[in-house]
């Protein structure tokens, strides 16, 4: 039976993330200084030229996740994507936490320093606004920003936790697992379960979503739709 975690955008931007959607009732999609992604409400929606041309306006391209959409345009292409893993966790397994290791939730001021460190880390999907989507939480060594993690999508009773890095130089000291962990007790609170997507092949990633308590779900289709220049 399909879920909202089978259309986690077109969840989010019909329901708490509905006052940063752009589009109409076919097509929606996030301010590209948030997210490069989009959603529609079924896989059988068809997106034409003119369609993509009025909801993406200057986007040069979209992503969807999920549900993906026909495309019967000219302007514009399907540039398919590798499957990608989804995980949800209904409850965190106990494990030490590293002792003495201030985090803190970052804001605006912090912008830039998220900047630099996913710049440096995984860079595809990350965007100055994208800390308007949800609560995101850093540690600091020295005034830097050495790790950092926060929420993004949104499907209806669930948020996903993404931008999760750290900088290679304090790797292996449990910085990531720290944060994941802060951030799913603060959903359980809320009463909204964790998830999150990952590439398949992201071993490291993999043990330690695992060790915390995040179980596979499904592979997730994905795609970008781009403008042909």
């Amino acid at each position: 039976m399909a879920t909202v975690l089978d259309n986690p955008i077109w969840s989010g931007l019909t329901g708490i993330h509905a006052s940063f959607a752009g589009g109409g009732s076919e097509l929606k999609v996030y301010p590209f200084e948030m997210a490069p992604f989009a959603g529609v409400p079924a896989a059988s929606t068809t997106l034409t030229d003119e369609l993509l041309d009025e909801t993406l306006r200057d986007r040069p391209f979209v992503y969807f996740v999920g549900t993906l959409p026909q495309v019967d345009a000219s302007r514009f292409e399907v540039q398919p994507h590798e499957n990608i893993r989804q995980m949800v966790c209904e409850g965190l397994k106990p494990a030490p936490v590293p002792a003495n290791v201030p985090m803190r939730d970052l804001d605006a001021n912090d912008v830039p320093s998220m900047l630099d460190l996913m710049s440096r880390v995984y860079p595809a999907y990350f965007r100055a606004r994208t800390i308007e989507m949800g609560r995101y939480v850093g540690i600091h060594d020295g005034g830097e920003l050495v790790a950092m993690a926060g929420l993004r999508m949104a499907p209806k009773g669930y948020r996903e936790i993404s931008g999760v890095c750290t900088d290679p130089r304090f790797a292996g000291r449990g910085y990531a697992g720290m944060l994941v962990r802060a951030l799913a007790e603060g959903m359980y609170a809320n009463a909204d379960i964790p998830m999150l997507h990952m590439d398949l092949d992201n071993t490291r990633a993999l043990r330690l979503y695992e060790a915390l308590g995040f179980v596979h779900r499904t592979e997730v289709a994905m795609c970008r739709v781009s403008r042909i220049t």
